[in-house]
């Protein structure tokens, strides 16, 4: 909340309003309770005590008188008078109980004091009644010792009771106070700051209400000293500042118009000077006109023989022209028929060129597999070898007998071993020898491919030639016809030359005509206009700027 402004005054002023009603309403709340609550317990508890108080007087009173009197005379309804009183004290002391919860065990205190006082002042009155007077004052000390317990605990109970009543009293009295005080010091406070307020929001009223009526009187020389305040105030007081200074541009323009229309009234007074020397013009440009209308028909009736021959001409050329537009489409679509035979020839190239890649691929691989085959062979070599070795080895151990004959043995398995090798390295022979064919014959296939892709090229690039010489046929006639187009242009030229010419002199004069014809209307209307009404106009600028300019005197800037 900003507090320089009118609006967060005024706010705090709502604020201080509303927690002197809060408060108050809080205080009256408590108070109110505070009174509910005495009335509810306090007063009922005092009332209870009291009433414990009377009957336990009345059952002193009647235990005393029916133990002096011995119950004589008829005087016999004392035992039965205590006992109502005893209930009576009883029930009272129940009552209470259930008022003031919190006291209860001084209440069952004070139950259990009294049961035993009215026990002894009944065997007391007893005692006074059957055995005597004498009889009865023994046992008067005992029937006192529980007066005097029953005596302390209701009058400390009857004292805690006032004094709960003061407490409760007092206290709804000092939150009346309370209030009452805080009441008078929130209403002087507000009164104060409402007096601050006012005198903070009337004085700049005042000079505002000072300002506007200088302004009301014309005066706008003055300047607002309150249009730097922060609140609304000094905002408004800044809106009629600008508002002065937008009005005395405003009236700055209109001084300088007004001396700016009393120039121009002048102005038409030189005018008016002016309009004989633009009727002798007018006069002036009829006669050109005249002459140049004259020339103009001359030169139309030239130019119409002109366009007869150029037409004859233009329509010899646009024949030529569309024969040479056939031939040149027909031109067109050989070169796109040659352009495509070109592209096939490319297509056809390419996959030639992809079919010898291939076939060097698989020469390739033959030579690896051939390598393969050395490979294999000087295996077999090898195990030849061993073999002749193993089998001289044999026959060694074969002359040998007897025990011997195993090693014979041992040297046959080996044999079997390299017997077996060779069998598998002769599969692997055959199997490279396979593969070897089916190379060659896919080698086969592709340059048979190839072959067949090359003789379609040669028939493309034939068709492609073929094509070609159908162009350069077409662009001889082309070239032919453009010549004859290019000998009627001449004569065109010429024509068109001659054409321009007199179109020129044509457009010249009627350029001229047109000029003179605008000059000849604008200076005929501007000299009606200029003879009805010129005087009218300077006695009405004239007097424009004299109320103009007594209006601007009205002004102070």
């Amino acid at each position: 909340m900003n507090l320089k402004t009118i609006r967060g005054k005024f706010g705090i002023i709502i604020f201080l309003i509303t927690v002197m009603v809060f408060t108050n309403g809080i205080l009256s709340y408590k108070g109110d309770r505070d009174i509910k609550s005495v009335n509810k317990t306090t007063f009922p508890a005092y009332k209870l005590s009291n009433q414990m108080s009377t009957s336990l007087i009345s059952v002193w009173q009647y235990l005393s008188d029916i133990s002096a009197t011995r119950a004589l005379d008829g005087l016999d309804d004392g035992l039965q008078m205590a006992e109502d009183n005893a209930n009576k004290f009883k029930m009272a002391a129940n009552d209470l109980k259930s008022i003031e919860p919190d006291k209860a065990k001084q209440i069952d205190d004070i139950l259990k004091a009294f049961d035993d006082y009215y026990t002894v002042g009944k065997k007391m009155a007893n005692i006074y009644i059957k055995d005597g007077t004498e009889a009865g004052n023994k046992f008067m000390p005992q029937f006192d010792e529980a007066s005097e317990k029953i005596l302390e605990l209701t009058n400390k109970f009857a004292k805690d009771q006032d004094s709960d009543i003061e407490s409760s009293l007092g206290k709804s009295a000092f939150q009346n106070n309370l209030s009452l005080y805080i009441l008078i010091t929130s209403g002087a406070i507000l009164v104060v700051f409402i007096f601050i307020l006012s005198g903070q929001v009337l004085k700049p009223l005042n000079e505002l209400v000072e300002y506007a009526g200088a302004i009301a009187k014309g005066d706008l020389s003055k300047q607002s000293r309150i249009s730097k305040r922060k609140d609304e105030i000094g905002q408004l007081a800044y809106a009629f500042e600008v508002s002065v200074q937008s009005l005395r541009n405003i009236i700055s323009k209109i001084d300088y118009t007004s001396k700016t229309v009393n120039s121009f009234s002048k102005d038409l007074t030189g005018a008016s000077k002016l309009t004989s020397s633009a009727s002798n013009q007018v006069a002036s440009s009829i006669e050109e006109i005249s002459t140049g209308a004259t020339k103009q028909l001359n030169e139309i009736n030239q130019v119409s023989m002109l366009m007869t021959k150029l037409d004859s001409d233009i329509k010899k050329a646009v024949d030529k022209l569309e024969e040479t537009s056939r031939i040149t489409m027909e031109s067109q679509n050989i070169s796109k028929l040659g352009a495509k035979s070109m592209g096939d020839i490319e297509s056809n190239m390419s996959l030639i060129f992809e079919f010898n890649k291939k076939n060097v691929e698989k020469i390739g691989e033959l030579e690896k597999n051939s390598l393969k085959i050395n490979q294999i062979v000087e295996a077999i070599t090898q195990i030849a070898t061993q073999t002749n070795l193993l089998a001289l080895n044999a026959a060694i151990e074969a002359a040998r007998a007897g025990e011997s004959g195993r090693g014979f043995s041992v040297v046959s398995e080996e044999i079997r071993k390299l017997a077996e090798e060779s069998s598998v390295s002769a599969g692997l022979i055959t199997n490279v020898v396979k593969e070897i064919q089916e190379q060659i014959q896919e080698i086969t296939l592709y340059i048979s491919n190839g072959t067949k892709y090359v003789e379609d090229g040669v028939a493309v690039v034939n068709e492609a030639s073929s094509r070609f010489n159908g162009i350069e046929v077409n662009a001889s006639d082309i070239l032919r016809y453009v010549k004859e187009v290019a000998d009627f242009s001449k004569d065109i030229n010429s024509v068109s030359n001659k054409i321009s010419k007199y179109t020129k002199d044509i457009l010249l004069i009627v350029e001229n005509s047109s000029t003179f014809t605008e000059e000849v209307m604008a200076a005929s209307e501007e000299n009606t206009a200029n003879i009805h009404n010129m005087a009218a106009s300077i006695n009405e600028l004239t007097k424009l700027t004299e109320d103009l300019g007594e209006l601007v005197r009205s002004f102070n800037i």
